[in-house]
């Protein structure tokens, strides 16, 4: 199920608005922490456009995604490992 919503997130940018593109990055980066970033990446590299903006919006709030993600999957394996 895990490697599913990990491929369907990694699609999503070609499918599905940029909210459930978000929702499935971050669903799937509580399993794979690094999802977010490479659905960043893809979105901003897919809809690069020459005069629109210099800033990669979507790979920095995948790092940002990343980070938390880790974060939270590093809390949480400890202290269900503690108990």
């Amino acid at each position: 199920m895990k490697y599913a919503l990990a491929f369907l997130a990694l699609a999503a940018p070609l499918l599905f608005p940029w909210p459930l593109t978000a929702v499935l990055a971050l669903g799937a980066g509580f399993s794979f922490p690094v999802v977010p970033l490479i659905v960043g990446i893809f979105t901003d590299a897919l809809y690069y456009s020459r005069g629109a903006h210099a800033f990669p919006l979507f790979s920095v709030l995948g790092l940002v995604a990343s980070v938390g993600c880790y974060f939270v999957r590093r809390f949480l394996k400890t202290s269900i490992m503690r108990a």
